[in-house]
């Protein structure tokens, strides 16, 4: 029986391009709304109320965008993790 390779899974290097690319689109996103939030209110001609809602949609589209890719991160790794468990099984079935 051959043994597993040692090093570094490809399951990690899917995560860990997934987590920069929603560092990149929403981390930065995020930091340069605030920026852009007095002068969008100025030029729009929007109150405070209405700049706040503004900001809430954008808070809770940021949430929803961040629990999404956990459950996705944790189901993949999880189905991952089954995946790996079910294979010694099935041989030890064959044999």
């Amino acid at each position: 029986m051959a043994s597993p390779r040692a090093g570094l899974h490809y399951a990690w290097t899917i995560v860990l391009l997934g987590h920069l690319n929603i560092f990149c689109a929403l981390g930065l996103g995020r930091f340069s709304y605030a920026v852009i939030l007095p002068s969008m209110k100025a030029g729009l001609g929007l109150s405070y109320a209405e700049t706040g809602w503004v900001a809430t949609g954008n808070f809770i589209g940021y949430l929803l965008a961040s629990a999404t890719a956990l459950a996705g991160g944790a189901s993949a790794l999880l189905l991952w993790a089954h995946q790996r468990t079910r294979k010694p099984r099935e041989a030890a079935r064959e044999a």
